[in-house]
């Protein structure tokens, strides 16, 4: 981020440089005049000081406004659970020297063209050309350089941005293997006496509860299916323990982990995760204690090359043998961004306090909540609902960092190929106004309106192209740096720099077709009388 921000600022920069110097270039006849009647290099550089001093001000006020509405919309953007989230404001400290930094960089950027113009001989500037003067080889060097590095910069910023967004839609994009879509989430906790240790048959009553809720909710209008898990959907992975053969054991440090799930026996159909092998859960597995399901990626880890349906298995935890009737696709149901281990066993062999019932349904989310909602309290009164949302809203929050970081950095990029289209354009219009006369003879020696505007295009490509070759260099090393924020996308994806370049050449085009049009809309007559 900080990178980020401090490319913007060096575009800027190298903006108002740009255009300061432009300035500069024209005002030295001004200043001239003012040296031969009197005014000395004191006076010279107060005015040019208080100018700087006077743009800074304006600038640093706007820049204020514009942090207070920005902090709003980061506010807004940011995902809940960042932290500390309720202390971000413009504080004293980060106003000051913001404000400092606008400042230093008017007076930095107002000072120099000053002294520059300070160092001329006003009887050479007052007898010169002020176009020719500006037009100079070490004029138009100059600011070709600054051009360049302007979209350097850009596309830079441009190239990350694009990686980011590649990786955050291969996250959302990719096969998950189960259907989060017409899918509302509700949990539920039992913590009230009624279901304590300390009251008799506690799991029974438990059991009892969970069984009247799944079958209330599967008669609701319009739901077509409802199931019930241990664990929150897409809140990480939760609940590992060792899973062991008692057919083959070994070593404490090579038993595989594995996430434990408590869930109903329709819990796969719900979400409509796949069946590779085996069966699905059943009623009947009531008097078959330790049936249990397992995922394609369990079955790999802990049966590699065989087959596992009908084999036993145990955990740590001394609960008892447990045997593998089905095996299901490796639905990524903890984190979009990779699989895990997973067992799945009947929720009646270990009811939990907190459960999560899934119901799918043809109707909307906001036509059920309620029904949701009568259904467990007319079971049960007293237990809370403290979740009642949809699961696609579950998917979306558990990716809202990702998203966050995403739209920070398209942010920057924005900008970045906001102030490369405005620097661009301001270079190449200041150019075309120093060139009117050549192009005014240019029109009356019988050139084309065609042949003006490819000739200002060919100017433009000069700094824009080796931008774009110093650009595409740096960012194959920094974009070695952001490495951790990409996921299943190269820091030389070829596609996210191919679109970076196209993006940018297409803006930069864009910026000189204007000056270009303007330098062939020259009237030769009007521009020769010039000067």
């Amino acid at each position: 981020m900080l990178a980020g921000i401090a490319a913007v600022l060096l575009i800027a920069g190298v903006n108002v440089a740009n255009l300061q110097l432009a300035r500069a270039v024209t005002r030295d006849r001004e200043a001239a005049i003012r040296a031969a009647l009197g005014a000395g290099r004191k006076r010279l550089l107060q005015l040019a000081l208080m100018e700087s001093l006077v743009l800074a001000s304006v600038g640093g006020a706007l820049g204020v406004l514009f942090a207070f509405a920005g902090v709003r919309i980061f506010i807004s953007a940011a995902p809940p659970g960042l932290p500390r989230l309720n202390e971000v404001a413009v504080s004293w400290p980060v106003l000051l020297f913001a404000a400092g930094l606008s400042f230093a960089t008017a007076l930095v950027f107002g000072i120099l063209p000053a002294l520059r113009s300070m160092r001329a001989d006003p009887q050479s500037v007052m007898q010169a050309n002020s176009n020719r003067a500006a037009n100079t080889r070490q004029g138009q060097r100059l600011r070709s350089v600054l051009v360049g590095t302007e979209v350097a910069c850009a596309l830079l910023l441009l190239v990350v941005t694009a990686l980011v967004v590649r990786s955050f839609a291969r996250v959302v994009t990719q096969q998950r293997n189960f259907d989060s879509r017409d899918v509302t989430l509700a949990q539920v906790n039992l913590f009230n006496p009624s279901y304590g240790q300390s009251t008799p048959n506690s799991e029974a009553a438990k059991i009892a509860f969970i069984d009247r809720t799944l079958e209330s909710l599967a008669r609701i209008p319009g739901v077509t299916n409802a199931a019930v898990i241990s664990e929150m959907p897409m809140a990480g992975e939760s609940w590992i323990d060792g899973l062991t053969r008692p057919d083959h054991r070994v070593p404490e440090n090579q038993i595989p982990l594995v996430n434990l799930r408590m869930v109903s026996r329709n819990y796969r159909g719900t979400l409509q995760i796949p069946l590779i092998a085996g069966r699905d859960l059943e009623a009947g597995d009531r008097g078959h204690a330790g049936n249990a399901l397992i995922s394609a990626q369990t079955a790999r880890a802990v049966w590699p090359g065989e087959d596992p349906i009908g084999k036993r298995f145990e955990f740590g935890d001394g609960s008892g043998l447990h045997t593998v009737v089905g095996v299901i696709a490796d639905a990524r149901v903890n984190d979009l961004k990779k699989t895990a281990n997973m067992v799945y066993v009947p929720y009646w062999e270990n009811p939990r306090w907190r459960v999560y019932f899934l119901v799918r349904s043809s109707l909307p989310a906001s036509a059920i909540t309620n029904s949701i909602r009568g259904v467990i309290w007319n079971i049960d009164p007293q237990v809370p609902i403290p979740t009642l949302k949809t699961l696609d809203g579950q998917v979306s929050e558990s990716v809202a960092t990702e998203r966050f970081q995403t739209l920070m950095l398209s942010s920057f990029g924005a900008a970045a190929l906001l102030l490369a289209l405005l620097g661009v354009y301001g270079v190449l219009t200041y150019s075309v106004s120093l060139r009117r006369q050549e192009f005014g003879i240019r029109v009356a020696l019988g050139s084309d309106r065609i042949a003006l505007t490819l000739l200002v295009l060919r100017q433009a490509c000069n700094p824009v192209g080796w931008g774009i070759v110093a650009g595409l260099g740096a960012s194959l090393v920094v974009t070695r740096w952001v490495r951790s924020l990409l996921y299943e996308t190269q820091p030389a994806d070829p596609l996210a720099i191919a679109v970076s370049i196209v993006l940018l050449v297409g803006v930069a085009c864009l910026a000189a077709i204007v000056p270009a049009r303007r330098a062939a809309s020259i009237d030769p007559m009007r521009a020769l009388r010039t000067e």
